[in-house]
């Protein structure tokens, strides 16, 4: 098929037929571009809402229903399809009568997930943006086909055998040994193609990588913590922000498996230990509108949790200097803004994040009439004017006895305004964390399935610290629990500027004995 596709003059992909409004989809998508800056221009800047974006002038909300049902289909999370889109030197879509171009609807989705709007579309619709989304980059003009990359974008779709996750990247990979090195081969269980894979990729160029990949829980409980498990979802990774990050400085990684193949020897130190840890905040408890109380009030709780487990560092914030204060709001968005991944402003993001704690402290507490105006938002005013019937069921509000409220929601959407650019900072990377601290006084966001006594490490050649943990068999073993941000640990603090070798600061006690890591 690699070769069918590669050779054609053009491919046409059929998604199915034309369907649940997917025409005025099509047709939209098409002048995205042009509609998405007037919808800026006229709600001057206040935070991208669904309520908001189906009320305006092309008011449909047939458009958001059917852009649903669209990315619903099952097309989009196919895991073979990535061939005949990456492939192909030309790709025209098909839905129904109507011709589109692929261009057009991932400008779409990608526009959406950066103004913070796909909370909204549901968790069948958010996998098929997800696959849009992870398919994007690799088109041709900016074709990126290194293997990683291709099984990481996979997480996101559907296969029958999960086998193929790995089997349906080989024709596409840049990497022609892996084809020729594993071939394809159903008699090999899941866990030994999984396991192969990875140890082929670290063996190869011994990549930190896969590494990156490898967190998280399994369902694969037989897989080497190493080696990721292709079945999970996407993780909660730091991937996309290991470039900003510098936590091993200037060193390359040096891995290699001893005979049995399963025991991996890396390079590198344990710095510290995990001393407390807090609750998750799961994809589900993200706020997925603007009327929908529990997430707000969770987010609420976890805050309160966190500053709580911070009181015992003191004011002063001692493995990083400034305030404690400062280091909490830095750490939860990863001290990197959403936009550009640059360093937040201390006098800006600052404010923004009191702007964030008031909302979740007082969104909940408003009253229901107070919440569904807020929903309407800019479209408030003019829909009082033509109310017929009560919000609430009890009274019907009205500009003339209720300039109250008016006043009241034009704060709220001030304060929704705010701290947005920090509310999109924070869901890049804490969603699917656990906040905690450590016993050397640090704070961090750490992979959920992290325990109290877990260890710390820095790996030569990665950007960022691991969660590792005693294995239960092995003494002189860990397991990978996980990549992490720890606060103070991320520019290279934690090993030795001055020396050409990879070694830990002289601040910290480590032998050389102990510069070598085994993971099994």
């Amino acid at each position: 098929m690699p070769k069918i596709y590669t050779q054609a003059t053009r491919v046409i992909v059929d998604i199915g037929e034309q369907v649940d409004d997917s025409d005025i989809v099509l047709h939209m998508c098409a002048d995205f571009q042009t509609l998405m800056a007037h919808f800026r221009d006229q709600k001057d800047g206040a935070w991208p809402n669904l309520e908001q974006f189906d009320r305006g002038e092309w008011g449909q909300d047939e458009w958001w229903s059917g852009l649903i049902s669209l990315c619903s289909r099952p097309w989009f999370r196919r895991v073979w399809v990535v061939q005949e889109m990456l492939l192909a030197r030309s790709v025209k879509m098909l839905c129904g009568h109507v011709f589109f171009e692929w261009f057009d609807l991932a400008t779409v989705i990608r526009n959406l997930n950066r103004d913070g709007m796909l909370a909204n579309v549901g968790p069948v619709a958010y996998r098929g943006c997800q696959a849009i989304m992870t398919m994007e980059p690799h088109r041709p003009g900016t074709l990126n086909t290194d293997t990683i990359p291709l099984l990481a974008a996979n997480r996101v779709r559907e296969a029958t055998d999960p086998r193929d996750r790995v089997y349906a990247i080989m024709g596409i990979a840049a990497d022609k040994q892996l084809s020729t090195t594993l071939g394809v081969d159903y008699s090999l269980s899941t866990e030994q193609v999984f396991e192969d894979t990875a140890r082929y990729l670290i063996g190869r160029k011994a990549s930190i990588e896969v590494l990156y990949e490898a967190g998280g829980p399994k369902n694969l409980t037989r897989l080497p913590s190493w080696a990721p498990d292709w079945i999970i979802g996407p993780q909660s990774s730091l991937r996309g922000y290991e470039d900003v990050y510098n936590a091993s400085g200037r060193s390359t990684s040096l891995m290699e498996f001893d005979e049995s193949g399963r025991r991996l020897h890396v390079r590198g130190f344990v710095v510290d230990e995990i001393q407390e840890l807090g609750t998750i905040l799961v994809w589900s408890e993200r706020p997925s509108s603007m009327t929908d109380d529990k997430p707000w009030h969770r987010i609420s709780e976890f805050l309160e949790e966190s500053t709580s487990m911070i009181q015992g560092l003191g004011d002063h914030y001692t493995p990083k200097g400034g305030s404690t204060a400062e280091a909490f709001w830095r750490t939860l968005i990863g001290n990197k803004t959403f936009k550009d991944k640059s360093t937040p402003r201390a006098w800006k993001y600052s404010k923004l994040f009191d702007a964030f704690q008031r909302r979740c402290q007082t969104w909940y507490s408003s009253p229901p009439e107070i919440r569904t105006f807020l929903a309407v938002r800019a479209y408030a005013v003019s829909w009082w004017d033509t109310a017929d019937e009560p919000l609430s069921g009890s009274r019907e509000p009205r500009l003339t006895d209720d300039i109250g409220y008016l006043d009241y929601i034009e704060q709220r959407l001030r304060l929704a305004s705010e701290c947005f650019p920090y509310q999109q900072s924070l869901e890049q990377v804490l969603w699917g964390r656990l906040f905690g601290t450590t016993l050397g006084g640090y704070m961090g966001l750490l992979p959920l399935n992290s325990q109290r006594g877990d260890r710390i490490a820095v790996i030569a050649g990665s950007n960022v610290p691991f969660v590792i943990r005693k294995g239960a068999d092995d003494e002189d073993a860990f397991r990978l629990i996980g990549d992490c941000y720890v606060h103070g640990m991320m520019s290279g603090e934690m090993v030795d500027s001055f020396s050409d070798e990879f070694a830990p600061s002289a601040d910290l006690e480590v032998n050389k004995s102990e510069m070598s890591l085994v993971l099994v």
